[in-house]
């Protein structure tokens, strides 16, 4: 599990690349495991995250501007559903999968 472009905090989409033609449907579960176990956050449905402000601001911590965190802080309180970060606060990010096709063209740029 990675960061990809951590810099960016326009927006937090979380990203399922494997395998392929998977869905919410057919792995969701699997997904909330994997996010639960590495200590990033949960996922209910499959279809949307709550991931960890502090997990999220370890994993960026030097990939990342002094103001990143400011950033953060700011797209977080943007985020609808999303807890404050801290603690145990929380973002709540989007879920595309590989057979939603949106995925392959989020993970191409």
């Amino acid at each position: 599990m990675r960061l990809s472009e951590p810099d960016d905090t326009t927006r937090c989409v979380v990203v399922v690349t494997a395998p392929a033609g998977a869905t919410a449907q057919s792995h969701g579960h699997r997904l909330g495991h994997l996010l639960v176990t590495a200590g990033v956050g949960t996922s209910e449905d499959g279809t949307s995250a709550q991931l960890s402000g502090d997990a999220l601001a370890f994993r960026a911590a030097g990939e990342v501007d002094d103001d990143w965190i400011e950033r953060f802080t700011l797209l977080a309180g943007a985020a609808p559903g999303s807890a404050p970060l801290g603690g145990k606060g929380a973002l709540r990010c989007a879920v595309l999968w590989p057979g939603s096709g949106a995925a392959a063209r989020t993970a191409r740029g």
